[in-house]
């Protein structure tokens, strides 16, 4: 997670790599996804948070609303 943290100082990464995370196991790493990637320009990031939005968990989806909100 602390990889996670550090990619989330970026304005742009690796998506695609970084985006089977989302069905990770832990509910903490997919929350700490949603705050790595919330900020970036790449391509495909709102993708990406819309799938998780969905989450099971409420830490997840609560974050994405966080990210989201004005």
């Amino acid at each position: 997670m602390d990889a996670l943290h550090w990619f989330g100082m970026r304005r742009r990464g690796p998506l695609a790599e970084l985006a089977r995370l989302a069905s990770h196991p832990d509910p903490r790493v997919r929350e700490e996804l949603v705050w790595a990637v919330a900020r970036w320009s790449t391509p495909g990031v709102a993708e990406l948070l819309d799938a998780l939005a969905d989450d099971p968990h409420p830490d997840v989806w609560e974050a994405v609303a966080e990210v989201r909100a004005p």
